[in-house]
């Protein structure tokens, strides 16, 4: 018969078998009738710690959909729980790739700060090349890609809406007398005076050095030169309160009119406006007694 220290001694290498080579079962037979429950107790810790084994190493290598041990296998919490988080995280990373910035990880401590910063620093910089990749840079109004995808969605839905087509009167001359500096303010300013009376009703671009298309769902052609004539008279004034360039035209021309479908496309309703505009500009040039 087995005296208790061998019995304990047994049961210790068994124990430390089942932590160390939970791959080796435990001969229960080995152990004296008394401590049978025992080695059972040892046999199950045993099959949990090899189950955690093979988990942890599957997770490890990156199989994060492998099958987690059984609910009764209690001592692998901890593994389902990171298991979880990972897949969760694999999501929120797919719905990153996907442009959705807006994804935020609330746990995992200093990984999660980790994330955040990375999802935020993306959002800015989608933002940035977004910007550059639809506005001007000078004046920061759409340009001319931008606003004939969004005539061509108006077109496609069949929306409604007004299109006017503007050009700057005498920007060249501004330019030739003034210098280039002059013209970026000459052109800078007609865009505050447009931005003052229209940015609440329509999409301004500037499609040209000197040209500019708006686009309005919400006013029709009526209203909206009555807005660009109100625009007007503010881009003389900031031309007359600058005390510069005294010369220069301060004044733009500007054709405006209605989407029709049943007899225009966008490319024909621009030409359209980009004509009314032209013949503006020859009133204008006429009564200023002005020679092109």
């Amino acid at each position: 018969m087995m005296k208790n220290q061998e019995i304990a001694e047994v049961l210790f290498e068994e124990i430390k078998s089942a932590i160390y080579h939970p791959e080796i079962p435990l001969d229960i037979k080995e152990l004296p009738e008394d401590f049978e429950k025992v080695g059972l107790g040892i046999e199950q810790l045993r099959v949990f710690l090899l189950e955690n084994k093979k988990f942890g190493e599957a997770m490890a290598k990156g199989n994060i959909d492998v099958t987690p041990p059984s609910v009764e296998n209690v001592i692998a919490a901890p593994l389902k729980e990171v298991q979880g988080n990972l897949r969760h995280i694999t999501w929120l990373t797919k719905q990153v790739a996907k442009g959705d910035y807006s994804q935020e990880l609330s746990y995992m401590a200093e990984f999660s700060n980790a994330f955040n910063s990375m999802t935020e620093e993306l959002a800015s910089r989608h933002t940035k090349l977004q910007k550059m990749a639809e506005r001007d840079d000078l004046t920061g109004l759409y340009n001319r890609k931008y606003i004939m995808w969004y005539m061509d969605v108006l077109e496609e839905e069949k929306k409604p809406f007004s299109l006017a087509f503007v050009d700057l009167d005498g920007l060249k001359f501004t330019n030739d007398t003034y210098g280039h500096e002059a013209g970026d303010f000459y052109i800078q300013a007609s865009v505050a005076a447009m931005i003052k009376y229209l940015q609440n009703y329509a999409r301004l671009s500037r499609i040209g050095g000197d040209e500019f298309l708006i686009v309005s769902e919400t006013i029709d052609s009526v209203q909206l030169a009555g807005l660009l004539e109100k625009s007007r008279e503010e881009f003389r004034r900031i031309g007359e309160e600058s005390g510069e360039f005294e010369q220069s035209f301060f004044h733009f021309s500007f054709g405006c009119i209605d989407m029709d479908y049943d007899k225009y496309n966008v490319a024909e309703v621009v030409q359209i406006a980009d004509g009314l505009m032209y013949e503006n500009k020859q009133e204008y040039y006429k009564k200023q007694n002005i020679k092109r």
